[in-house]
């Protein structure tokens, strides 16, 4: 964990350097929906879940940047034989972006780290951390100075969302994000 944040320290500061470009950024609200795919050993199950947070858009040069996502509530709601079972994250993400022929199509992949703040029902304990790996595109609309930026997002979990369990999620994300220039 700690060799990723001091990667993700060093490409932040060195990929402006290497460019030779103008920094910009911008910071807004984010929401969208998650299509949550759980699985537990022969057990599996889906829903439909939303995210509510905010989004920091870096732009190094006209063709890569960092995005940096962190949703206040990032639910992954499933449901098993009629039973709902839901999840509740708080999540932070760094992502690299890719603008394809400086335009205003991009991609996305990068990290996303999930903190559990609560469950339904509430009787879920021993919750890890939730990392999972995310690719994805989006396409910037500019509207004056802002930006009106949907996307879609693929994110598989790598660790189990309780200890001694094979309890993983899928999800795929369709969200926006409303972007203002600050630099």
């Amino acid at each position: 964990m700690k060799k990723i944040l001091a990667i993700f320290v060093l490409v932040l500061f060195l990929v402006p350097g290497l460019t030779n470009a103008q920094f910009k950024m911008s910071i807004g609200p984010a929401v969208g929906f998650n299509w949550n795919f759980h699985s537990a050993g022969n057990a599996t199950g889906n829903g439909i879940g939303l995210f509510l947070g905010g989004t920091c858009d870096m732009e190094f040069s006209k063709s890569l940047g960092l995005v940096g996502n962190l949703y206040v509530f990032d639910n992954k709601y499933g449901s098993y034989n009629g039973n709902g079972l839901g999840i509740n994250y708080v999540t932070l993400e760094g992502l690299l972006k890719w603008n394809l022929n400086s335009s205003k199509f991009y991609f996305l992949s990068g990290l996303g780290f999930g903190f559990c703040t609560g469950s339904s029902p509430s009787g879920i304990t021993n919750t890890n951390v939730r990392i999972e790996v995310k690719a994805g595109a989006g396409y910037n609309f500019e509207i004056g100075k802002m930006v009106l930026s949907p996307f879609i997002t693929a994110g598989y979990g790598f660790t189990d969302v309780v200890s001694n369990s094979d309890w993983k999620i899928f999800t795929i994300q369709a969200g926006a994000n409303l972007k203002f220039p600050i630099i």
